[in-house]
């Protein structure tokens, strides 16, 4: 089925939906000089999913009230070091929010993993790695 507005060499053919299907390979959208856009014109209240529902999945989702506007990101059971992994190779990472930042789930005594973050009775510290002491 093919409905939507598709761009196409000679210009747009006017359409109501896209259903694009791959059921023996993989779907590439590729841009060498330009941007690819996706969900611009999402309605509020409506949503922009990627990845499979219950495994790695986000989910954008504009809304016309701001309380209701988010974002999330899903690993639902992947158990490695790294399930969400943010990296920043040559630059920094920027965490800014006009509420709460809250961390949920810490270890309550130092892990012994350098870097990782504990709450050592209402106090968060950072892990120099090693064995804790104690």
């Amino acid at each position: 089925m093919v409905t939507g507005i598709i761009k196409g060499p000679t210009g747009k053919i006017n359409v109501s939906s896209v259903d694009i299907d791959a059921n023996t390979g993989d779907v590439s959208i590729d841009s060498a000089t330009g941007s690819i856009t996706l969900g611009a014109t999402l309605t509020d209240g409506q949503t922009l999913k990627l990845g499979k529902n219950g495994a790695t999945e986000m989910i954008f989702t504009p809304h016309g009230t701001a309380g209701s506007e988010k974002i999330s990101l899903t690993n639902t059971s992947g158990t490695a070091a790294n399930a969400i992994e943010i990296v920043s190779s040559a630059g920094s990472i920027t965490l800014s929010a006009s509420g709460n930042i809250t961390l949920t789930g810490l270890p309550t005594s130092d892990p012994g993993s350098e870097g990782a973050l504990y709450n050592d009775s209402g106090t968060i510290k950072i892990s120099a790695g090693g064995l804790p002491l104690g």
